[in-house]
């Protein structure tokens, strides 16, 4: 879903507006958030956290085929990064794990 909203994008915009604009993400049926969690910052000792920000967010997905997952609650870790004082933040990865 990442390459979806971030993939072969207009640099004057921030994400795709449809998934028409990315890739291909024809196996999915339903994506709804459920919430999202800060991360809180970790104790002294990590580099440059002021470009860096972790979310915990759950997901409910619905699937045609099962593939690498199933329909269903689902947690992810998204991970933000400071691109420029004045552009803002971007997702730099997205996985299951922190």
């Amino acid at each position: 879903m990442r390459s979806v909203l971030f993939s072969n994008m207009d640099n004057r915009y921030l994400y795709n507006d449809s998934f028409a604009s990315g890739m291909n993400i024809s196996n999915y049926r339903k994506a709804e958030l459920l919430d999202i969690e800060p991360i809180p910052e970790p104790e002294e000792g990590v580099p440059d956290f002021s470009e860096k920000r972790q979310f915990l967010v759950n997901v409910y997905l619905e699937v045609k085929r099962e593939i690498t997952h199933g329909s269903g609650p689902q947690t992810r870790f998204v991970n933000l990064v400071r691109e420029t004082p004045e552009t803002g933040w971007r997702i730099d990865s997205i996985g299951t794990g922190p």
